[in-house]
């Protein structure tokens, strides 16, 4: 997993996901997820989790980010999640059920226009 704040975009936090989502790597996540909110308590962030390396989830990582998610929404713009996954893509449903803050789902598969070759 990679944690980055993104340089050029102002209060964007991006996260990196890849293989299995454990719970442990979901409480290291929101562990550092926590942190960067509360070094900027007046701060509103996007947040982007790119999730295309994401091979399969633990069920039992849902609630500890919807938690985290809702207790942040005073803190939050956004989260994108950036997946091919159609059951991320539902999880990202479930989530948005739950919260006030925008949820997207980017399938870069999906977007007739997005070109590999390019």
């Amino acid at each position: 997993m990679e944690i980055n704040i993104i340089e050029n975009v102002k209060n964007t936090l991006k996260f990196h996901f890849d293989g299995i989502l454990s719970s442990d790597k979901i409480m290291d996540s929101i562990h550092e997820f926590k942190t960067k909110l509360a070094e900027n308590p007046n701060q509103k962030f996007n947040v982007i989790w790119d999730c295309m390396e994401v091979e399969d989830y633990e069920i039992s990582i849902r609630e500890p980010w919807q938690i985290a998610i809702k207790n942040a929404e005073n803190q939050l713009n956004q989260l994108i999640i950036i997946t091919d996954s159609p059951l991320l893509e539902n999880y990202a449903a479930l989530m948005s059920m739950v919260t006030n803050i925008n949820i997207q789902v980017i399938n870069p598969y999906a977007d007739s226009s997005f070109n590999l070759a390019s």
